[in-house]
């Protein structure tokens, strides 16, 4: 907001040529964009927060037709989220792996009790040192200049959150490594603490 009002400060109160009128024009625009985006975010946000919606599907539902994600272990065990939500927390991640260079990304299911750890791996560029701690923060992005928000990855946490799951990254020498630990649908769920 501050950009947009800066810019048209300046287009009121400073001479300039058509050329420069247009290169602030263009960076109104692309500011209103932006943050027509984030809003959207936002309310995405803020139903995921909300979304307790009963329901229920497999990584094999989700991801089985995604020529991008290569699925392994126990990828049909029902996890306690819906197609909907699940499809929004997977498509979240698997862009974030393409935005950064991955050719793949692995998701892989290993039942642990009454959860299902799933894993979901990629081969991108990975996140920095500096990065890690902040990726869940809310308007935290390295790509703003791409039209990144910087909610992606706090949207898909309130999502699981919502539905009784976690998630955190790992360490990992290569790409970025997620791992979301969900509920198995129809069991009485202990507290999840860690992924």
């Amino acid at each position: 907001v501050t950009a947009i009002r800066g810019a048209a400060e300046l287009m009121r109160d400073t001479p300039m040529t058509e050329d420069e009128r247009r290169q602030f024009v263009d960076n109104i625009i692309a500011d209103a964009d932006r943050l027509s985006a984030l809003l959207g975010r936002l309310r995405e946000l803020a139903r995921a927060e909300l979304d307790i919606s009963a329901g229920s599907t497999s990584l094999a539902d989700v991801l089985g037709d995604d020529a991008f994600a290569v699925l392994s272990g126990e990828t049909t065990v029902p996890i306690a989220l819906d197609s909907g939500a699940a499809g929004a927390v997977f498509t979240q991640l698997i862009s974030n792996a393409r935005a950064h260079g991955a050719t793949r990304v692995v998701v892989s299911a290993e039942r642990r009790d009454d959860s299902l750890l799933i894993r979901v791996a990629d081969d991108g560029e990975g996140i920095s040192p500096g990065n890690r701690a902040r990726i869940f923060e809310p308007f935290f992005t390295t790509r703003r200049e791409t039209g990144g928000t910087g909610m992606g990855l706090q949207i898909v946490r309130a999502l699981l959150a919502s539905h009784g799951g976690k998630i955190e990254l790992a360490d990992t020498d290569h790409g970025a490594t997620f791992l979301i630990r969900m509920p198995i649908a129809g069991e009485n769920p202990k507290s999840i603490e860690t992924a």
